[in-house]
């Protein structure tokens, strides 16, 4: 259960997805049932401007007993980004004690986007 980095790339313009299985030390799913998450991308972690949010109403779907986190920015939501880096992370919160765990982090390149 330690805190994942990942680096990326993002086509602007074009809809992205990923999906991110949680796991113990051993490999097991982690139960994620009733849990809620949410992803921001911020041009430097500290910037007060938010580029992206992402959360379980908008674009990211849990799939509890699996441990599954399924991640999905629309074309438009892409488009609106500058290009360019954004740091991000995505944490999770259970249901019952609020405890927020961040799951992964990491950098994403935005590619412009040509064709339009």
């Amino acid at each position: 259960m330690s805190l994942a980095v990942y680096d990326s790339a993002i086509a602007q313009g074009s809809d992205w997805y990923i999906n991110y299985q949680y796991e113990d030390s051993n490999g097991v799913p982690i139960n994620l049932t009733g849990y809620t998450a949410k992803m921001q991308f911020r041009s430097l972690p500290n910037d007060p401007i938010v580029a992206l949010t992402l959360d379980s109403a908008n674009g990211i779907e849990i799939l509890g007993v699996y441990g599954l986190i399924k991640v999905h920015a629309t074309a438009n939501q892409t488009g609106s980004m500058s290009a360019g880096y954004y740091y991000y992370d995505l944490e999770v919160t259970a249901p019952s004690t609020n405890i927020v765990t961040r799951i992964i982090q990491g950098q994403f390149q935005i590619n412009p986007q040509v064709t339009r």
